[in-house]
């Protein structure tokens, strides 16, 4: 609701402008007939009614978002450790507190409040109409009809015109023949006119706008208008003595009180003295008064109908020699002045897709997934306002020699790149890398080497070991982004293929690089994204620079400044996964860096099993297509005894993230919740497998990831049967369910 009233609070801003535009031309073409005044207004229903228009060069009208919700707070935003995770944390940490317990959501957005006014004056306005409706045909009901449809009736005391579809004329009992004649003439102009359809909708609008002081007084001078019109209709042709009896048979009929109606059309409702004095003084007006004021309407309305003009660049793209369908940045940053940014290609690049890479901004992730873009066709992706971005697509140059090509982009500034990234010949800019969360086992070691520390500031650190990279938001206590290693062959710590990592100064970037390859990866902490280039350390200034002489700077310990002092962040009790803490500079308290993390996949993992219930849960086989906020629970596999079960758990907060393990004990159910995406199907060939081993463990085979194939893990459970623990530790990954070991 907060977004109608958004959206109809800036057309009333655009819409205000115009009416204050059209009291002048009012008065300004007062020589002007009085239907044209009404066609001013119908500029003023057609800027209220359509939510978009054309854009023009001329365009005096404001911005179609002078208002916009990124003016207000709203929720908190946190940032979850598994990929793919941060909306369903958002919306957990908005209904529970730091205990995990359910609390009432309070919506403090002023927005939101506004709306609700909104919503009560529209419907107050809706009900004093339809009882102004009722309340007339209460009275006319009992009426005689005398031709066609005009009808007498004795408990009115007005002529009007009552109905839409199907109107009629209703005169009082005791009008006279010479009356009868001036105000059948006057009702029926209104009706060859359509004024009994256009001064209800103009109620309407004013019953949507309500909130708009202009809109009323628009709404007042149109009921004013249309009768001056209709008026001008029917004495246009008349001489002195037949005004003058019009004149008086108005006057006999003019009410004496005055209130806002949506219907009916009295024959004496509005403005009385200017109507005479507008019919005694009538002549009709010149050519050149009426070409002076369509021209007026027509410049009108391109001034203010149409949307500025939005500026429009063409960003440049080097396509290399031999490229076949890899990702390609520009040579441009852009940063967008609205919400979105519209992109289009031409056909040099075709059928494509567009990828953002954050250089500067304050929201992590503040940019959509890759969007499709075809040719004759713009594709919008939402970003945050103001921050920088590169553009990349994905294109092919099956030429011997470089190929430039250009994207269109709109509602942008631009600047040319700082640091533009390097290739090898017949190597693309970047290879961008599937960016994946690790699965951890609390209990495992931190290894022989331990963990590193490799940067830290006021707000966060990095850090990592074999197990992966992680980085933690004090702020949040919390992690907010985890890299798994392995696929990249970045977890060794030791030998040929140890792993050098370092972070840049700032902290935006980390550079991954094995001993054995001249090649590294880099992954850009504020989007989760990570590319492949060239070796080299010389274009990035680094953290470790930075404090090499620094006393206590070990790998262990990441100095940071604040006030003018350097300070310590200190991983401390560096045994277990699970143990692994930090402490602030030399303090002998510390925080838990994985446990605090896990809790809250636990909780709401949790109350998903509770709500929904075993009893409840779907066989793989189901065809359903289940929505992204659904409660779900699919049973995925059991052993030939049945003892031993997995269920997968999908939910609102975290779609499909999450197993739920059950190892027995003394014929008793013991559950065990593994913190892991998977992938659900429903197809046969895609269920995952359970079974025992040799050694009495069990080999669990299940889908987790799927983009252009599935991806397969194998995973060994280890049941502790008497102690009811479970640990699920992947050994390998594989494409085809056909190279699984255990098949």
């Amino acid at each position: 609701m907060e977004g109608v009233f958004i959206k109809l609070l800036n057309l009333s801003i655009q819409a205000s402008i115009l009416i204050v535009v059209v009291l002048l031309l009012r008065f300004i073409l007062n020589k002007s007939p009085k239907w044209m005044k009404c066609l001013l207004w119908a500029l003023v229903a057609i800027r209220l009614v359509c939510p978009f228009s054309i854009e023009s060069i001329f365009s005096l009208s404001p911005d179609a978002e002078v208002v916009n919700m990124d003016n207000y707070v709203g929720m908190p935003n946190i940032q979850s450790e598994a990929a793919g995770t941060d909306r369903s944390v958002n919306k957990y940490v908005e209904t529970h507190d730091n205990e995990g317990v359910a609390v009432e959501k309070k919506n403090t957005n002023p927005i939101y409040f506004l709306s609700i006014i909104w919503s009560v004056g529209i419907v107050i306005l809706a009900v004093y109409a339809l009882g102004s409706c009722l309340k007339i045909w209460r009275r006319v009901k009992l009426s005689i009809r005398t031709t066609e449809n005009i009808y007498i009736c004795d408990r009115i005391d007005s002529p009007f015109i009552f109905g839409i579809i199907k109107p009629r004329i209703y005169l009082p009992s005791g009008i006279s023949e010479e009356q009868k004649e001036s105000v059948i003439a006057h009702e029926q102009a209104h009706l060859k006119r359509l004024d009994h359809f256009w001064k209800p909708f103009g109620f309407c609008l004013l019953t949507v706008y309500w909130f708009n002081p202009l809109c009323w007084l628009a709404y007042i001078l149109l009921c004013r208008d249309i009768e001056l019109a209709c008026d001008e209709k029917v004495i246009k042709n008349m001489d002195v003595t037949q005004k003058k009896i019009y004149s008086q048979v108005l006057l006999s009929f003019s009410e004496s009180q005055k209130q806002i109606l949506a219907c009916p059309l009295a024959f004496g409702e509005v403005g009385v003295k200017e109507r005479i004095r507008s019919i005694l003084n009538y002549k009709k007006p010149a050519f050149w008064i009426i070409a002076v004021a369509i021209v007026s309407m027509i410049v009108t309305s391109v001034l203010f109908l149409t949307s500025p003009k939005k500026k429009t660049y063409e960003i440049t793209f080097h396509i290399p020699a031999g490229c076949e369908n890899q990702l390609v940045f520009s040579d441009e940053e852009i940063s967008s002045l609205k919400k979105n940014i519209s992109f289009s290609v031409g056909r040099d690049i075709g059928d494509t897709e567009i990828q953002l890479k954050g250089v500067e901004g304050k929201e992590e992730g503040a940019y959509d997934e890759p969007v499709y873009v075809t040719p004759g066709m713009s594709a919008k992706m939402q970003v945050e306002r103001g921050a920088w971005y590169r553009v990349g697509i994905y294109a092919s140059n099956d030429t011997s020699g470089e190929k430039t090509v250009h994207v269109s982009v709109k509602n942008v500034e631009v600047r040319i790149a700082a640091n533009k990234e390097t290739t090898a010949e017949n190597e693309p800019l970047q290879d961008m890398i599937e960016v994946s969360a690790p699965t951890i086992d609390l209990s495992s070691s931190t290894g022989a080497d331990g963990s590193t520390m490799y940067y830290a500031d006021e707000n966060m650190f990095i850090f990592g070991g074999y197990y992966g990279l992680f980085v933690y938001d004090v702020t949040k206590n919390q992690i907010t982004r985890s890299v798994d290693l392995a696929p990249i062959g970045c977890n060794d710590t030791q030998g040929d293929n140890a792993c050098e990592i370092v972070a840049t100064e700032d902290g935006s970037k980390v550079l991954l690089s094995t001993a054995s390859s001249n090649m590294m990866y880099v992954y850009s902490v504020a989007d989760n994204q990570m590319w492949r280039e060239p070796y080299n350390l010389d274009g990035y200034d680094l953290y470790r620079d930075k404090y090499t002489d620094q006393a206590g700077f070990d790998g262990k310990r990441a100095p940071y400044e604040k006030d003018s002092d350097i300070r310590f962040y200190c991983l401390v009790n560096d045994t277990t996964i699970g143990e692994l803490g930090y402490a602030m500079d030399i303090q002998s308290s510390y925080h838990t860096i994985f446990k605090e993390t896990n809790s809250i996949y636990h909780n709401v993992l949790s109350e998903v099993v509770s709500r929904v219930g075993l009893e409840n849960a779907y066989s793989w086989n189901n065809t359903v297509e289940f929505t992204e906020d659904a409660e779900v629970l699919i049973k995925m596999a059991n052993d030939e005894t049945g003892e031993y079960e997995v269920y997968g758990i999908m939910s609102a907060e975290y779609g499909a993230f999450g197993l739920l393990l059950n190892d027995k004990i003394d014929g008793e159910d013991n559950w065990n919740f593994a913190y892991v995406p998977w992938f659900y199907s429903g197809a046969p060939d895609g269920q995952p497998v359970l079974e025992q081993t040799s050694d009495g463990k069990f080999l669990f085979t299940y889908v987790y990831a799927y983009d252009d194939a599935p991806l397969w893990r194998e995973c060994i459970l280890d049941c502790g049967y008497d102690t009811g623990y479970m640990e699920l530790k992947t050994i390998r990954e594989f494409r085809s369910k056909s190279e699984s070991a255990g098949m």
